[in-house]
């Protein structure tokens, strides 16, 4: 989604933009690494644990982990993808497109 949303922001498929999204690449897997175990596991185990009984079957419980696991990642990165890719601004550029700190 990162790659998507630096890809729109500046509005085109080029060398830079490549260069941009191979350096947001290993940002985005440690926010990943460290927001999957701290929030959206322990939220999903929680759930999962609401929605299962202690007599369903260890693969029922895991199921239910994984949706819940997928759905807050999903919603999570799209909204950091966002950022990532077009910084925290309230509307957009006329002189171009912001990824980060640099204007493109």
């Amino acid at each position: 989604m990162t790659s998507f949303s630096i890809i729109v922001a500046v509005g085109e498929f080029n060398g830079g933009v490549a260069l941009s999204i191979l350096k947001t690449i290993p940002i985005m897997w440690i926010i990943v690494m460290i927001i999957e175990p701290a929030i959206f596991g322990r939220i999903a185990e929680s759930l999962a644990a609401k929605f299962t009984q202690p007599t369903d079957s260890f693969n029922a419980k895991i199921v239910f982990r994984i949706l819940f696991t997928v759905l807050g990642m999903s919603a999570a990165m799209t909204l950091i993808g966002d950022i990532v890719g077009n910084g925290f601004r309230t509307k957009s550029s006329a002189t171009g497109c912001r990824i980060g700190h640099a204007t493109l």
